[in-house]
């Protein structure tokens, strides 16, 4: 038998299936927003010129590295 009609079910799984690919989407999109402010941030605050890759693949060292050159040394 030959269904012609677009009924309730098949809204239902349109709209399941349309939410699971938004779920699966959003988590590399998060990810690259991350470090590219991340980036952004070490670039302009540490005076460097980190890339895409060298951020995404080292960022928290990176960040440390940046830390320990700007921290002042205070004698009591």
């Amino acid at each position: 038998m030959k269904r012609n009609n677009f009924d309730l079910m098949d809204a239902w799984i349109v709209l399941v299936a349309g939410g699971a690919v938004l779920v699966l989407l959003a988590a590399p999109i998060t990810g690259v927003v991350r470090v590219m402010t991340t980036q952004q941030a070490l670039n302009e605050q540490c005076g460097t010129n980190y890339n895409f890759f060298q951020v995404a693949t080292a960022g928290d060292n990176l960040s440390r590295l940046c830390q320990i050159k700007n921290q002042n040394v205070t004698i009591k």
